[in-house]
């Protein structure tokens, strides 16, 4: 019998210990505090997303725009530079735009479709930088 109640008396004092001690867990670490903590920085990460992607979208768009304006700049020089060539005979506009466009194509580089095919066969095509994927989709 008194067996049975020691055991009883453990369990009654594990089950009072244990009950205690997750309230106390409960009280110190307020998991429904945490959930809403964690709840509203993940809302917060949602919303980072999204701005970055609308960044990211307008920043793509502000590039080629740029591209198209800098195309029809050259196209409006091209038409100035004809019509002082034809009318007054001055080639002074493309003479200018030449230096431009000499620029311009100084600042583009040239690689070897080899090396660049070798690079995309060992290391894959993320391996490759920018300028030579540009490169690669510029080929026709």
């Amino acid at each position: 019998m008194m067996t049975i109640l020691t055991i009883l008396g453990c369990i009654l004092f594990t089950f009072i210990v244990l009950n205690a001690g997750y309230k106390m867990a409960m009280y110190g670490f307020k998991p429904e505090e945490t959930n809403k903590i964690l709840k509203t920085q993940n809302e917060t990460i949602i919303e980072l997303r999204k701005i970055n992607d609308e960044l990211v979208d307008t920043l793509k768009k502000m590039d080629e725009t740029n591209k198209a304006n800098t195309q029809w700049y050259y196209s409006q020089l091209q038409y100035l530079g004809q019509y002082l060539k034809d009318k007054h005979d001055d080639n002074y506009v493309f003479d200018r735009m030449g230096q431009l466009l000499n620029q311009e194509i100084e600042k583009k580089k040239e690689y070897d479709l080899d090396d660049i095919l070798d690079k995309i066969s060992k290391d894959g095509f993320e391996s490759l930088t920018d300028d030579e994927k540009d490169y690669l989709h510029g080929i026709k």
